[in-house]
């Protein structure tokens, strides 16, 4: 029974396949008057998204490679609807990417625990109390930095980390030194003219 019930639809679905082929602007015509009408009517449009709903629940790997394929054909639409979500979004986007962020930073410090005091005092520059960005000796304020930002796959242990002077680490963010050499100058000569150290 089940093996006539596959011939019959295999059967249809080739019969489907060529009036199609052989009807292309009749089925055009049709597909976009139905389409219009879903459109414009609110229940057609409930009854389509259930539809798509139920689709990509029961394939959830076509819908991901179809969303894959879209995003690659249309990068300009895909912007602006990002764009689009997140100024109207604001507030759930920025809780999302602190989210994120907390995530993968969790995810490189495997055994989550902030660094005690005397794990700072193991730092190289920790008793020479010299910035690791930019050079200066380091007065009051310092910021514990990683050589190698976590962003860029550095590590959460004590050889990666450095004292700063807090604007030094805060110009410095994910970038790694090698690519902040005008910077360096910049903040050199902000901190010898202040008192910012």
């Amino acid at each position: 029974m089940s093996q006539d019930n596959n011939n019959t639809k295999s059967k249809n679905a080739i019969r489907s396949r060529e009036y199609r082929i052989k009807n292309a602007e009749k089925v055009k015509l049709y597909e976009d008057r139905r389409n219009e009408r879903r459109r414009n009517d609110p229940i057609e449009r409930s009854k389509k998204a259930l539809i798509d709903k139920r689709w990509s629940e029961n394939n959830p790997e076509r819908k991901r490679n179809n969303n894959r394929i879209w995003k690659l054909n249309n990068p300009d639409k895909c912007r602006s609807y990002g764009i689009k979500y997140r100024s109207s979004h604001e507030r759930v986007y920025n809780e999302n990417q602190r989210m994120l962020s907390q995530l993968r930073r969790k995810s490189v410090i495997n055994d989550n625990r902030d660094f005690s005091i005397i794990d700072i005092r193991a730092i190289d520059n920790y008793y020479s109390r010299i910035c690791g960005i930019c050079g200066l000796p380091i007065e009051f304020k310092f910021e514990v930095d990683h050589i190698i930002p976590l962003s860029r796959n550095g590590t959460h242990s004590l050889d990666n980390l450095q004292l700063t002077h807090p604007i030094c680490n805060r110009t410095k963010h994910s970038r790694l030194q090698k690519d902040m050499k005008l910077d360096i100058v910049i903040l050199r000569e902000m901190l010898v003219g202040t008192d910012i150290s």
